[in-house]
């Protein structure tokens, strides 16, 4: 009997409606999301629609993954080549035109340094060029980036990139915890922008990314929570408090990243890192109506003295009580006004039981 994917349409919808769900939950109106591969065709609109039914702002990564080496044990329809992988993008801006759409992007999302050669590196830096795309990739998020690229091209994984023309201020590297002082260095050239992802990095004993050496480059530090596989968690609000403590527990120094610095990394930087920071990340008069409500009356942090330090210290979903997107109501009183969001749990567990039974877990 022919085995089918693991990995569904149905799957990947509830998996990023329940992602999109806790976004919103914790204040966030943008995410930019992707997957790391294509199982089988067309897996991405079932985000987009995930994007459109609960009305956030959603930046899809079309995400690049070799499977040459796991297309059998994990039964894949599709083994994607870097062609394959570019043309799908071509396919998915003329499915979903993203030109004077406010709340659809799509970006290139390599994944990791070791799956790609330099002539596909190229390939992808010539689409995104040639269709206006940003890339993101994860980089140097352990040591082993640096490992390939020193046993294959006699480089360090920064120093290559810089090399072949790679990098360029539409790149939003993901991680850069294993950097060099010449890495920060290159970054700044180029005005590289960064994605700290601290719950993932402690999960996973990454290591601590130089973050007062970024911002001392001038570079542009945006935050972000990873995937549910890395942090178990999309919860934004959660995120802005372990960046603060990683960075001064790893530096033994209680004032690094005060509280308006790591909201500021959370927002203005953020859209900068996503190249929207004339339409959003700030409340301006010209700007998106891209707000969350704030509501401190709770245990954790009333008495309240300072918000910003009760937001990032002291808060929780809990304290978030509306969010609007766009202009645009999408939550209010906690309360999900687009989607049944109880239903959509239902439904998000159910199809979790499906894939472990078909994944024999």
């Amino acid at each position: 009997m022919k085995k089918v994917p693991f990995y569904d349409a149905e799957t990947c919808y509830y998996a990023a409606m329940i992602g999109c769900l806790e976004s919103i939950h914790s204040g966030t109106t943008t995410v930019l999301d992707y997957m790391y591969f294509q199982s089988r065709p067309r897996l991405n609109d079932a985000v987009i629609k995930a994007f459109r039914d609960t009305g956030i702002r959603g930046i899809l990564g079309r995400g690049y993954t070799s499977l040459a080496d796991l297309a059998k044990s994990n039964c894949c329809e599709i083994i994607e080549t870097v062609p394959m992988f570019l043309e799908d993008t071509k396919r998915l801006l003329m499915d979903y035109p993203v030109e004077d759409n406010d709340l659809l992007s799509i970006f290139l999302a390599p994944g990791i340094i070791w799956d790609l050669t330099i002539e596909e590196l190229l390939d992808i830096r010539k689409f995104a060029d040639e269709h206006r795309l940003s890339i993101t990739m994860h980089l140097v998020e352990t040591e082993d980036d640096d490992t390939f690229t020193l046993q294959r091209h006699n480089k360090r994984t920064i120093e290559l990139l810089d090399e072949i023309g790679f990098l360029g201020p539409d790149v939003i590297a993901v991680h850069c915890v294993h950097m060099q002082p010449s890495d920060i260095d290159i970054f700044r050239k180029h005005d590289v922008k960064i994605s700290y992802n601290p719950t993932s990095n402690m999960i996973l004993a990454s290591g601590v990314a130089p973050i007062k050496q970024f911002m001392d480059s001038g570079l542009t530090v945006s935050l972000a929570s990873d995937g549910a596989a890395s942090n178990d968690s999309q919860d934004m609000i959660e995120t802005m408090k372990n960046a603060t403590l990683l960075q001064k527990v790893f530096s033994r120094d209680a004032s690094l990243l005060p509280a308006p610095e790591v909201l500021k990394m959370a927002t203005i930087n953020g859209a900068r890192a996503i190249g929207k920071e004339k339409t959003i990340g700030s409340l301006e008069v010209g700007k998106r109506a891209d707000m969350f409500i704030f509501n401190p009356w709770t245990s954790k942090t009333v008495p309240m003295h300072d918000p910003v330090s009760a937001l990032v210290y002291s808060a929780g979903e809990d304290n978030v009580e509306t969010t609007i997107i766009n202009g645009r109501v999408v939550m209010e009183k906690k309360k999900m006004l687009l989607v049944d969001e109880d239903e959509v749990l239902k439904k998000a567990a159910a199809a979790a039981v499906k894939l472990r039974k078909n994944a024999g877990i």
